[in-house]
């Protein structure tokens, strides 16, 4: 069967022993011997073979976007290992992202760091999907790298590519509810030593009605995307890089009118800058990056508008020195500034600064495989906060391996969680959680497979049951096992994984708000020489909402293929929500029912 880097090529087995955890179907012809050279950052800050990598990571490619047809970010990473969404009613709509079972996750393009700092996460709506080259996630605490809001996992969303000659595309696709979307892409040559990557998109779509309160007029959306990786080479161990992308877009919804009125429109502007000075030898990697970015949201139209703004500044020194073959030790510091003055809300604060210094340790053998991280944070407005990670995997037998992590980290209240007027909470403290992670891998002719078990004890943890309400320190404890495997039958490729979590409160006993227990899914691949199938499934257990409110479980099954005319032209077409469910992540926010699409490709 032939396989993608992705699938055969996921890291967290060492010497040359491969897991395949990606759920996305196999897509591209590749070789285990190419999937060695696969170099992975997200994790340590360093750069690893993923074979040898302790934590589970996942690469998701350009290619494996392409042929899953996604449509959004979420899209994507809905098919994920331990991931669950939290959407306020389907496409372009607010959706958060929990990993095994908690939303301290970290959401970075290209390294920078994204999101609101008075939500206090990245809403994955509005990231546009069109110009990623790849991405990395990884679940498990890095706190101790990358500071608070890793304490779950990192999602690295990654666009530069250097690219060895000039290609483009050009794409069109229509939809249920009015959907529409175009984009275009170019990646240019100008020198032997300098490439420039663009890429276009529009997005449009009537939409449906979300919510079951409210008027039952379709809440539609319209999206720009504007997406740019510029870099050049300038000697043998010297590279410069810029990206950055620009969304702008309109989203309508609505709001319970027994809260009086309500705007019903959101008008967002956001965008992310960086730039990159890399420094590399045969034995030490050095990269100064400087990021910028902006999470601007506008709400308007029954009353008067109001705007809330986050710029963020960031500086990263990232170094790396290869003692020996097997041997590593990275170091780095990290300036992070946060400013929501802009915003139309006064808060008591506005801006806060956050400086950091990492230690990171590694060796990669054959047999052992360690990792240690060690990271001071001193917080303009929490003080002092200390956080470390250590990992360790043997490789016992040929095919088995067994592995073990731990890690602590935190999360620091949001500016809307603490200065907020009528709804703030000035006394919250940060939450603190330890992290536990036991494992055993396998790869065999016939079956790749992980088995692990994890535990996640959060102190302090800054609960909110709703938008609308104070928020309250309390403590929870995630506990869970998960099993992640990928076969053939013939000329099917199967990815499975299973999850069962366990997210209750120590005080009260209840489950946690908006995380199922239960959270399994499926996707079969077929390959052929000029066309490509998949099939996806996915089972999310009953979850509670806020004021005891049930959310049913469902199942939603997903439909693809793609056919090449030529080597040009590519149509492709799928139906997602296939048996048409009736489901929600999110009380009284209604998701999609079945929609289908179609689109065609033109690459030259």
């Amino acid at each position: 069967m032939k396989k993608t880097v992705l699938a055969t090529a996921i890291s967290s087995l060492a010497g040359g022993v491969f897991l395949s955890l990606s759920p996305f179907a196999v897509a591209q012809e590749s070789t285990a011997s190419a999937t060695t050279d696969v170099m992975l950052v997200t994790a340590t800050k360093r750069t690893d073979p993923v074979t040898n990598l302790v934590t589970p990571i996942i690469e998701i490619s350009k290619q494996d976007i392409t042929d899953s047809q996604a449509n959004t970010l979420s899209d994507v990473l809905r098919q994920l290992p331990g991931v669950q969404l939290s959407t306020n009613g389907g496409p372009n709509q607010p959706s958060k992202v929990f990993v095994r079972g908690s939303d301290n996750v970290m959401v970075m393009f290209n390294g920078v760091r994204l999101g609101s700092a008075t939500l206090g996460y990245s809403d994955i709506s509005q990231v546009p999907l069109a110009g990623i080259e790849k991405i990395e996630y990884l679940r498990g605490s890095r706190a101790a790298v990358y500071g608070a809001d890793a304490s779950a996992g990192v999602i690295n969303i990654i666009t530069h590519g250097n690219n060895q000659e000039t290609t483009g595309s050009v794409k069109a696709t229509g939809g249920s509810n009015g959907y529409q979307s175009y984009t275009g892409s170019v990646a240019m040559v100008p020198s032997d030593k300098a490439w420039l990557n663009v890429t276009t998109q529009y997005q449009h779509s009537d939409g449906y009605n979300v919510a079951e309160f409210g008027d039952d007029d379709r809440d539609g959306y319209e999206n720009s995307n504007f997406v740019a990786d510029w870099g050049v080479q300038l000697d043998d161990s010297w590279i410069i890089r810029m990206n950055g992308y620009y969304h702008q877009g309109q989203t309508e919804y609505d709001y319970d009118p027994t809260w009086g009125p309500s705007a019903d429109q959101n008008k967002t502007s956001n965008y992310n800058i960086n730039g990159q000075v890399i420094y590399s030898t045969e034995r030490f990697v050095s990269n100064l990056t400087y990021g910028n970015s902006q999470d601007k949201s506008k709400t308007q139209h029954n009353v008067p508008s109001s705007q809330t703004v986050t710029q963020r500044n960031q500086v990263t020194w990232r170094n790396n020195f290869q003692v020996t073959k097997a041997d590593s030790i990275g170091f780095g510091a990290e300036y992070l500034n946060d400013d929501v003055s802009d915003s139309d809300t006064v808060y008591e604060e506005q801006e806060r600064d956050n400086k950091a210094a990492y230690l990171t340790l590694g060796h990669n053998g054959e047999v052992i495989q360690l990792e240690g991280s060690v990271r001071f944070d001193d917080n303009e407005q929490f003080g002092d906060k200390t956080t470390w990670q250590l990992g360790a995997g043997w490789q016992f037998v040929e095919s088995l391996r067994l592995t073990a992590n731990v890690g602590t980290g935190f999360k620091a209240p949001t500016f809307n969680q603490l200065y907020y007027p009528g709804y703030s909470n000035p006394d919250l403290e940060p939450e603190e959680s330890t992290n536990y992670e036991v494992a055993i891998e396998g790869e065999h002719s016939f079956l790749s497979w992980r088995l692990a078990g994890f535990y996640n004890d959060i102190d302090n943890r800054i609960s909110c049951q709703s938008a609308f309400s104070t928020c309250e320190n309390d403590s929870l404890i995630i506990q869970g096992v998960e099993w992640v495997g990928s076969f053939d039958t013939g000329p099917l490729y199967h990815q499975v994984s299973l999850e069962y979590l366990d997210p209750e409160d120590k005080a009260t006993g209840d489950d946690a708000i908006r995380i199922a227990r239960q959270n399994y899914k499926w996707q079969v691949g077929y390959q052929a020489e000029t066309w490509q199938a998949n099939l996806s499934y996915v089972y999310q257990g009953k979850r509670y909402d806020s004021g005891d409110v049930r959310l049913d479980g469902y199942s939603l099954v997903n439909l693809g293929a793609s056919y090449n005319l030529t080597q040009q032209w590519i149509v492709s077409a799928k139906v997602e929500n296939l048996f048409d469910a009736d489901y929600q992540t999110a009380a009284n926010y209604i998701e999609p029912e079945r929609t289908y699409y179609g689109s065609i490709a033109y690459q030259f």
